[in-house]
């Protein structure tokens, strides 16, 4: 019998992929897809692996940020092969977000090298611009770390290779905040942008911080308790 919290999860990955592209074709003019030359459409394409990329992105950092909760609800063997296989189409998928760009604006004339630099973006708007091949850079990085984890020469780094993800969070969130027409221009998908940043923060937050303060204080109330000590409980005042 499928699990109700199964469902719920599910439900929830859908609305995040599906609510920004559905935003995006639900704005275009009827017709358009007859009507368009291929560089709008393309455009448009462009747009839509842009916001599903982010997307993935983000769900693959709340997997990694929330571990034991997914595990627990989708199963260990379930949750950590998801995590591979997806994180491995992301890093296929994002490759085709630059490609779409650069295929775009060079058939309407512009040159390689100026493309690759942002030149017909203003300053301070190339800088973030720039981020998008960045963050393309650490996603290859953190994604090969992972699926290279168990050669001999990475074992002991590959894990703090992997959590340049949140980095690459940051890179793509600013990129995508300050460059992507339809994050600047739509209410909706800026404060879907909104949440997913709360969300990865309290996360960051959960894992680094208070896990490791939970756990000095276990080990605290444990060591007193094996001395016969009595146990204060933890209060805002102590």
């Amino acid at each position: 019998m499928i699990s109700i919290k199964r469902v719920i999860v599910a439900l929830v990955w859908l609305v995040m992929l599906g609510m920004p592209i559905y935003v995006v074709l639900n704005e275009l003019p009827p017709g358009f897809w007859g009507l368009a030359d291929a560089n709008v459409i393309r455009a448009v394409f462009m747009r839509l692996i842009g916001l599903a990329l982010f997307t993935l992105i983000t769900q693959q950092i709340l997997m990694q940020e929330f571990r034991p909760f997914f595990s627990k609800i989708m199963g260990p063997y379930f949750t950590k092969r998801y995590h591979i296989i997806v994180g491995t189409f992301t890093l296929l998928f994002a490759l085709l977000h630059p490609i779409l760009y650069y295929v775009s604006a060079l058939a309407q004339g512009s040159r390689f090298l100026d493309v690759a630099s942002g030149q017909g973006y203003p300053w301070p708007t190339r800088y973030f611009y720039l981020l998008g091949p960045f963050s393309l850079l650490i996603l290859i990085c953190t994604a090969l770390s992972g699926l290279l984890r168990r050669a001999k020469w990475l074992q002991k780094y590959w894990y703090l290779i992997h959590k340049l993800n949140y980095l690459l969070f940051i890179t793509a969130f600013v990129h995508s905040w300050n460059v992507g027409s339809d994050v600047q221009t739509n209410q909706i998908i800026r404060t879907l942008w909104l949440v997913y940043l709360t969300v990865i923060v309290l996360g960051f937050i959960n894992k680094f911080v208070l896990t490791k303060y939970r756990a000095r204080f276990n080990q605290t109330t444990a060591s007193e308790s094996s001395n016969g000590e009595p146990v204060k409980p933890l209060t805002a005042e102590s």
